[in-house]
């Protein structure tokens, strides 16, 4: 009995992806997020996919602001992550931060060797966390006019909300 079928088919994207390399941000990093402002430098990061070669992977960071101002900064790798310092930025802006990797990529098509973040405002950054009894919804923390549905519809654009699940 021959079995061909679906398996050979899966190992071929498996291995290719792998082999075309790839930069990706932490699952974290995301859109529309806010990054410490100065005087402490913020940091992005995430993780890469090698290339083949010798080469080592090169991974810049350019920050456009919305009134076009613009800078880069070079980036660590060590194994196949990556980590890029900011300059520290004053509270505010619309910025777009695309980074890109040099020597990720083994095709001529140059696949994923740009990500790019949109709308990131520099502000302070509050984690809470603590025990599960501490869990706060927002309704309860302000007035009931305020709500996490009323701050991520744009009411509120200088409040940006990230949520964690909990592990139970």
């Amino acid at each position: 009995m021959r079995s061909h079928g679906v398996a050979p088919l899966l190992l071929a994207c498996f291995t290719s992806r792998v082999a075309n390399g790839a930069i990706y941000f932490s699952p974290h990093v995301q859109d529309h997020m806010v990054l410490q402002r100065s005087p402490q430098k913020s940091a992005i990061y995430g993780t890469l996919t090698r290339n083949n070669d010798s080469h080592p992977p090169v991974v810049t960071a350019v920050v456009t602001s919305d009134d076009g101002r613009r800078y880069s900064k070079s980036g660590n790798v060590r194994g196949d992550e990556w980590i890029v310092h900011l300059r520290p930025e004053s509270a505010g802006g619309n910025y777009t931060i695309t980074v890109s990797c040099e020597n990720c990529s083994g095709t001529k098509k140059k696949e994923n060797e740009n990500v790019v973040l949109r709308d990131v405002t520099f502000g302070d950054v509050w984690f809470c966390g603590g025990q599960s009894n501490m869990v706060l919804p927002l309704k309860k923390s302000f007035s009931n006019k305020i709500s996490g549905d009323r701050i991520r519809s744009g009411h509120y654009g200088n409040i940006r909300m990230y949520k964690k699940n909990i592990r139970k």
